[in-house]
């Protein structure tokens, strides 16, 4: 399995915020980032908090999938504790052990549910915004 590539189409999603509340996903453009554990990620976390805000100005909503409640300032938590979107959305390998291992993973979509930007890993948050920005501007002209 493998994280959706640029074209393809990304997975709706149904799934309960941190709070527990249902969230349902949402026209337009999308940030979606895996985040299976928190381990060292302090300071990914803190810069998707620190940007949200800008992704929210190019229109953008950001979404964190995490299988644990987290709390991120300025990004909608959504707790996907069975990993049906992390395995969706191919941020998902089974372990040379057995069982699910969740990815690290970031999808740029656009209002078309079309992955425009899908990296594995921890990528920059700074360059998903500008890969965004290029897009819109893209569209505009």
């Amino acid at each position: 399995m493998r994280l959706l590539r640029e074209g393809e189409r990304a997975p709706a999603w149904s799934l309960p915020d941190a709070t527990g509340t249902p969230r349902a996903d949402q026209p337009g453009w999308r940030l979606w980032v895996f985040a299976p554990n928190t381990a060292g990620a302090e300071d990914y976390l803190a810069a998707l908090s620190e940007r949200a805000a800008a992704f929210g100005r190019e229109g953008a909503c950001v979404a964190l999938f995490s299988p644990v409640p987290l709390q991120v300032p300025g990004a909608t938590v959504l707790v996907d504790r069975s990993l049906g979107q992390f395995r969706a959305a191919g941020a998902l390998r089974e372990r040379p052990t057995g069982g699910p291992l969740g990815l690290w993973g970031l999808l740029l979509v656009n209002p078309e549910g079309r992955v425009r930007m899908s990296e594995e890993g921890r990528p920059s948050i700074d360059a998903a915004l500008r890969t965004l920005q290029a897009l819109r501007a893209t569209v505009r002209t």
